[in-house]
C-alpha cells in the first residue's frame, strides 16, 4: 500500500511481517512485503519467499535458499544482490553468483557473465506477468494472511498457466493468451 496509508492500517501493524520499503525503480517508499523468487532459465517458479519490505533483497535471498542445493548454481541477480560473503560461499560449493558490477568495487563481469546477466529479461518478464495478470500488487487484503493467501494463490495459478501451456506446446511464458 501507499507510505501515507501505512501507519493507520489496523489490519497490517508494523513489525517483523510489514513495514516500510522502497522501489528503486519506481522511486517511491511503499509499506508491506517483498516477494522474492527464484527461478529456472525458462521462468518456472522453483522457491519463493515473502518478507517485510525493509528487507533487503541480499537477506531474502538468503532465506530463500535456505534448504536449496546450490551446487553448479548460478544465480542472476541486480545490482541488489550484490554480496562478496555469498559470492564466496557459493564459489565452494562450485556455484556462482552473477550480477551487474557497482562501479565502486572494480570487479568487471567477464565476456560470459555479461551474457548470463541478459537473462534477467526472463526474471522482468515473470515480475511483470505476476503485477499485470496476476495483480500481485493490489491485494485489497484485510489481513496479513489474507496477502499470503493471494500471493501464493497468485503463484499457483501462474504455475498452473505454465504446466498448461507446456501440455499444448505453447511457450511458458505465453500466460497472457490462457487468460484472453
Amino acid at each position: 500500500m501507499k507510505r501515507y496509508r501505512g501507519a493507520n492500517s489496523p489490519c497490517f501493524p508494523r513489525g517483523k511481517q510489514t513495514n516500510y520499503g522502497y522501489c528503486a525503480s519506481k522511486k517511491e517508499y511503499y509499506y508491506g512485503v517483498k516477494l522474492s523468487l527464484i527461478l529456472t532459465p525458462d521462468g518456472i517458479v522453483i522457491n519463493a519467499g515473502i518478507h517485510a519490505a525493509n528487507t533487503a533483497d541480499i537477506n531474502a535471498l538468503k532465506d530463500v535458499l535456505t534448504g536449496i542445493d546450490t551446487t553448479e548454481m548460478i544465480l542472476i541477480g541486480d545490482k541488489g544482490y550484490y554480496d562478496g560473503e555469498l559470492r564466496t560461499t557459493l564459489a565452494n560449493q562450485a556455484g556462482r553468483l552473477v550480477v551487474p558490477d557497482k562501479k565502486r568495487h572494480h570487479l568487471f563481469n567477464t565476456p560470459e557473465d555479461k551474457q548470463l546477466l541478459k537473462q534477467r529479461s526472463i526474471v522482468e518478464t515473470v515480475n511483470s506477468q505476476l503485477k499485470d495478470l496476476m495483480r500481485i500488487e493490489m491485494t485489497l487484503a484485510q489481513s496479513y494472511g489474507g496477502v499470503l493467501t493471494r500471493l501464493w494463490g497468485a503463484l499457483l495459478s501462474f504455475t498452473f498457466g505454465q504446466l498448461h501451456n507446456l501440455r499444448h506446446g505453447r511457450p511458458l511464458l505465453s500466460i497472457k493468451g490462457i487468460l484472453v
